[in-house]
């Protein structure tokens, strides 16, 4: 693991639970991210794998452009 393949997506200055964090890798649509997830001391950080953030860019410029995509996104 290399640090410059990764561009810190958010920080958050909370208690963040093992449940939030199994959300945002395995269940959200930010799971093609390969995101990684650090926490100390109720400071979260959470950061994209540069590459990856790449194919999610385009993934919502084609969901985001396409009216009949995004609506059956927003439905389901």
């Amino acid at each position: 693991m290399n640090p410059q393949d990764y561009r810190k997506f958010f920080t958050a200055d909370c208690e963040i639970t093992c449940l939030h964090c199994d959300y945002l890798l395995n269940r959200s649509s930010l799971k093609i991210a390969d995101l990684l997830v650090l926490n100390k001391v109720r400071t979260f950080h959470v950061f994209f794998d540069i590459e990856k953030e790449k194919q999610c860019a385009q993934q919502g410029i084609e969901l985001f452009s396409d009216p009949e995509k995004y609506q059956t996104y927003i439905n389901s």
